[in-house]
């Protein structure tokens, strides 16, 4: 799905974008087979390189901020990745954007490639994007937005929530508060380690 998009604001420099951009949403889908990196609806296309930098795009909400970084210490923790934190966005080497957003209903988070590499495979940029209007809808709301970090961060690097849906790319709130459904299982781990 297309959708323009702007990071009009005060203190960010602005980047050349695309105009495709690339949509992961967090709404149910069959489990099938499990694609990776292929750019589609359900999964996002490659990252540029074992190294992912992030940083809080402008009005990135501080009580999202330990959850982002959680999710980019999960990747670190669990796979040959790194991540850095960048204190100010660079359009040359920040790879993920955070945003908080008024997304459409039923829409938790999305991951949006801004700035390709090789147009369709490798994204040298991405904005992931939050609506804690969405994820604040159970009982377990803080668990529900780690995981969706996690769940946006895993489609930065080229991960599908389609099957095997037994972590944090699983679509939708968390059946329960267990660590697992904040993690990448090892199926997921070995996609990422055997890429990066």
């Amino acid at each position: 799905m297309q959708i323009p998009f702007t990071r009009a604001s005060a203190g960010l420099v602005a980047r050349a974008t695309v105009a495709a951009g690339l949509l992961v949403t967090l709404v149910g889908s069959p489990a099938s087979a499990d694609p990776f990196g292929t750019w589609t609806s359900d999964t996002g296309p490659f990252a540029d390189g074992v190294g992912h930098t992030y940083c809080w795009g402008s009005g990135f909400d501080a009580a999202l901020q330990d959850n982002a970084s959680a999710a980019m210490t999960n990747l670190d923790a669990q796979t040959e990745m790194f991540d850095s934190f960048q204190a100010t966005c660079n359009v040359v080497t920040t790879d993920i954007y955070f945003f908080d957003a008024n997304l459409p209903a039923g829409v938790r988070g999305s991951t949006r490639c801004v700035t390709w590499k090789t147009y369709g495979v490798v994204c040298d940029s991405f904005d992931i994007e939050i609506d804690p209007a969405e994820i604040n809808v159970g009982s377990d709301d803080e668990a529900d937005t780690t995981k969706t970090m996690c769940h946006e961060v895993g489609h930065s690097v080229g991960l599908s929530h389609l099957a095997p849906q037994t972590d944090c790319m699983i679509s939708g709130e968390i059946p329960s508060t267990a660590a697992q459904w904040r993690t990448y299982n090892a199926h997921h781990v070995s996609h990422i380690n055997d890429r990066y």
